[in-house]
């Protein structure tokens, strides 16, 4: 049970986070071709690194950035069905498999070549391959991780993720201009987070935001496999004897938007309700996409040191070359 003094600690970052959403929303009207996400994320990266780095917004920005984005991502069920997702076939499925497969062998052997830690590239691979930190957070413990690594890849993971979140959508909309589902194909199969990918669908519209997070909920869904193969694997100890957190492998929210998606798909729901769920769930993202933009420190790419710096860049362009080359083949 929270108290009283601990709930105001999230006030002003909350506060913080939804201006910026508020301000977003209505520049994105006088300047529409940005969109109301790129302002919001663009706008927490300049205040945050420049006014609003104390830790007094640290609780309110960290809600919304994670509690918030959860909250949305349950209401894009609203906007999708099974029969949507089954024309993604087969080809969806395995265009997740083959990427997620490319990009742990590559970071594993990447970070070989770099004298990275056997850990050190489970993770990295595990974090680049899902989704994030949150993948991180699941194997860190399997694997027997330290803090230090631990807390060194998902800075690195975060930040790579950032890059691409701004990068993405301008590469997927010149190399297919007219195709929604490569583009969102691509931003949801190799974007690291959820919420990045959120905020580089956000970009390019509602439409494709929705095809980019179906495929990353199929590569959330796959963290599971993932995990269990690491764990007897992923390091020279005997981790299969760690405990797996299965709640940590299957979020709520991939839950509940797989719940709504299925009601959606077999009972009548009112299109007010479903509008009404779209515009809640629109201003609880921008709002988390703020708040990700607060919380980006960009100093940090400068304090983790160019082998590290190399081994981010390096993953994160196999990633991209590989989602070009398996979108042309399964699409």
């Amino acid at each position: 049970m929270l108290s009283l003094n601990k709930i105001r600690n999230y006030i002003p970052g909350i506060i913080l986070s939804v201006l910026i959403m508020l301000i977003s929303q209505l520049l994105s009207r006088i300047i529409p071709v940005i969109g109301s996400a790129t302002i919001a994320i663009l706008s927490g990266i300049l205040l945050g690194n420049i006014f609003f780095h104390s830790n007094i917004w640290s609780k309110g920005t960290g809600f919304c950035e994670k509690t918030l984005l959860e909250i949305s991502v349950v209401l894009l069920g609203f906007s999708i069905t099974i029969q949507s997702i089954i024309t993604f076939g087969l080809s969806g499925i395995f265009f997740i498999l083959t990427l997620i497969i490319g990009t742990i062998t590559i970071s594993m052997w990447l970070g070989r070549k770099l004298g990275f830690s056997k850990k050190s590239t489970v993770m990295m691979a595990v974090g680049n391959a899902i989704c994030g930190s949150s993948a991180i957070a699941s194997i860190a413990p399997i694997i027997d991780a330290d803090n230090g690594e631990k807390g060194r890849i998902i800075t690195l993971v975060n930040l790579l993720g950032t890059i691409l979140m701004l990068g993405m959508p301008v590469l997927v909309v010149l190399l297919f201009k007219n195709n929604p589902l490569k583009q969102g194909a691509v931003i949801g199969g190799t974007i690291q987070s959820v919420g990045q990918v959120a905020g580089a669908g956000s970009i390019l519209g509602i439409k494709i935001l929705n095809i980019a997070m179906l495929f990353k909920i199929i590569r959330i869904m796959f963290l599971a496999f993932v995990v269990i193969f690491f764990s007897y694997f992923g390091t020279s100890n005997s981790t299969n004897e760690k405990k797996i957190v299965w709640q940590k492998i299957i979020p709520w929210y991939v839950i509940g938007f797989l719940l709504i998606g299925i009601i959606n798909s077999y009972f009548p729901i009112s299109k007010q309700i479903i509008l009404n769920a779209h515009n809640f769930g629109t201003y609880l993202e921008i709002t988390a996409l703020a708040a990700i933009g607060l919380r980006l420190d960009i100093s940090a790419f400068f304090k983790e040191g160019k082998k590290l710096a190399l081994y981010g860049l390096g993953v994160g362009f196999s990633q991209i070359v590989l989602s070009f080359i398996f979108i042309k083949l399964f699409y």
